[in-house]
């Protein structure tokens, strides 16, 4: 987790890595949230294939993911 690192060159980092890769950092626009970036194939996007969540807690104390940009299903794969 990356909480207090630049979205702008965290974003670049990312965009060089593979697909799968993931970072999560502290939202620049909703303060006591966290922004989950993941980096997608998707040759289509504008933003170097990368799909961005926030990530809220309930007053229950659970998380939600709210999709910031492209619709994208999160799948798990397990071995």
């Amino acid at each position: 987790m990356c909480v207090s690192c630049a979205r702008d060159k965290v974003l670049d980092r990312l965009a060089q890595q593979d697909v799968g890769s993931f970072v999560v950092r502290d939202s620049t626009t909703h303060a006591g949230c966290y922004a989950l970036s993941i980096r997608v194939d998707r040759h289509d996007a504008d933003d170097h294939s990368i799909s961005h969540f926030l990530i809220t807690t309930t007053p229950r104390g659970t998380v939600k993911l709210k999709a910031c940009s492209h619709l994208l299903i999160l799948s798990v794969q397990f071995n």
